[in-house]
């Protein structure tokens, strides 16, 4: 009775877990790492957990608050930029970091910093009262020894608490948001909430509500968040595959850029004197393309790294809470970081990028099109009584088209009617054919082939080093000498 008595003197100091931090911040030295607030680079002062789990102070979250379109207001996480919407409280409707209040308690009993919060000497603590929660001056300490109101309080003195096995030993009591005079004690599972005991009389009454005492619901909850944990860390696992994969993706985006350029540079050689600003076009339009799967696949690629560090994150918070958190704390917490594991675990992103760069060639097309469009060259009977010589070719010519090659995997071939595409570069590698010098003749119909693109002039047989020749003839390579007998 006494300690019921005692609850309700002292429960004015601990309501929604602000007020009785207040001199605990203000005596706790600043703290670096996980007690550290990244807004404001200070100690967490009065800390509250997003929706993905990172703490920051109650102040900094109060600046970062904003409208949205329905008019709720949501708090973009400054660490990972995930949205947490707002209740009509506000952010002092967000849940409590219970484990990072009672950190900074062991931080400030640690350097000899916390002061009595049971009265208002100021006087330096030396020891904790574990059933209201209050650190006791050596006046207040006595107090609890000898007066009935604190009979059965378990008082812990400072040294007892540093030499505990427990990292975090000490706890406060979570009382009741709707009963603030009253701790939290029993679990609804009708409803997944902490309740006290003026919830089981007023909000939660048997048959139609079920409910348990928090140590019953300790056990089972806290299997099932060690069961979301493992399967968060295997979506962990499985984004580092996919982040592996993504690298994956970029090399081979880069060699089919490659080799897209490789090839476009061959079809290039065998129109060298007619397709200098085709070459140039279609450079451009790969680079493009490139540019824009690169940049898709960099898109997914800071994707998959945000979920990777808000998995990791939120399993960090996870294991901190059940490690170093009471039942209370855990219980008060489950449906919060059940719902952003389940979230981060049903939300892992995949990617499905292409990397695919096909460079197609119509040959039948191309063909036709130098038939119609580019012209031709006109049979000349050589004058009666002179014959031409022929150069000696030291070789024979190579086919006209020979650098076109109908599939990257084969080696080079002649042109085919097939358009050419070039596949991904794990089907083969890209077979580069030694380019030949052009003899006299090929570099003469070159030559020839360039003045009739610009224009209809007529080309005279007299500067010809052979006989008279067809443009089917050029195109195969097969050009053959004769002369003309008098």
């Amino acid at each position: 009775m006494a300690g019921n008595d005692n609850e309700d003197l002292f429960t004015e100091t601990f309501d929604e877990c602000d007020d009785g931090e207040q001199e605990l911040e203000e005596s706790s030295p600043q703290s670096d790492g996980e007690q550290s607030c990244s807004i404001c680079n200070d100690k967490l002062h009065s800390p509250r957990l997003l929706s993905c789990l990172h703490v920051f102070c109650l102040g900094c979250l109060e600046k970062k608050k904003r409208m949205v379109e329905n008019g709720r207001e949501t708090i973009v996480c400054p660490k990972c930029q995930q949205e947490t919407y707002l209740g009509r409280k506000g952010v002092h409707g967000l849940a409590c970091d219970y484990i990072s209040t009672n950190i900074q308690d062991m931080l400030a009993i640690n350097s000899k910093a916390m002061v009595c919060t049971s009265c208002k000497t100021k006087e330096k603590a030396v020891a904790r009262c574990s059933d209201c929660a209050h650190f006791l001056c050596p006046n207040c300490d006595t107090a609890h020894q000898y007066m009935r109101c604190f009979e059965n309080h378990k008082v812990v003195s400072f040294e007892v608490l540093l030499k505990a096995k427990e990292a975090v030993p000490i706890h406060k009591p979570v009382f009741c948001e709707t009963h603030v005079t009253e701790p939290m004690k029993f679990f609804c599972n009708t409803c997944s909430v902490t309740i006290c005991n003026e919830c089981v009389v007023v909000d939660h009454c048997a048959p139609e509500h079920h409910y348990e005492r928090l140590s019953d619901a300790y056990e089972r909850h806290k299997e099932h968040l060690h069961s979301l944990m493992g399967e968060s860390k295997t979506k962990m696992a499985y984004c580092e595959d996919a982040t592996n994969s993504l690298n994956n993706a970029l090399a081979e985006l880069q060699a089919q850029h490659d080799n897209a350029k490789g090839l476009i540079n061959e079809t290039f050689q065998s129109y060298k004197a007619m397709l200098e600003k085709r070459k140039d076009d279609i450079l451009d339009e790969l680079k493009e393309l490139h540019s824009e799967r690169e940049l898709k696949i960099m898109e997914m690629f800071h994707v998959v790294e945000k979920s990777v560090e808000r998995i990791e994150d939120a399993s960090k918070f996870t294991q901190r809470l059940l490690e170093h958190g009471s039942p209370a704390e855990v219980l008060c917490l489950r449906q919060l970081v059940s719902t952003q594991l389940l979230n981060l675990i049903n939300n892992t992103p995949k990617p499905d990028v292409n990397t695919t760069l096909e460079f197609v060639t119509d040959m039948d097309k191309f063909t036709s099109a130098i038939q119609t469009t580019f012209g031709h060259f006109r049979k000349q009977e050589s004058p009666v009584g002179t014959a031409t010589t022929t150069p000696q070719q030291e070789s024979p010519p190579p086919p006209a088209l020979s650098l076109v090659t109908s599939s990257v995997a084969c080696p080079p071939s002649s042109v085919t009617s097939s358009p050419v595409s070039m596949p991904s570069s794990y089907e083969g590698e890209l077979a580069l054919a030694p380019l030949l010098p052009f003899t006299s003749i090929q570099e003469y119909n070159l030559s020839a082939l360039a003045s009739l693109a610009e224009g209809p002039s007529q080309v005279s047989t007299a500067s010809s080093p052979t006989s008279s020749f067809t443009l089917n003839d050029l195109l195969c390579g097969d050009i053959t000498s004769s002369t003309n007998a008098s």
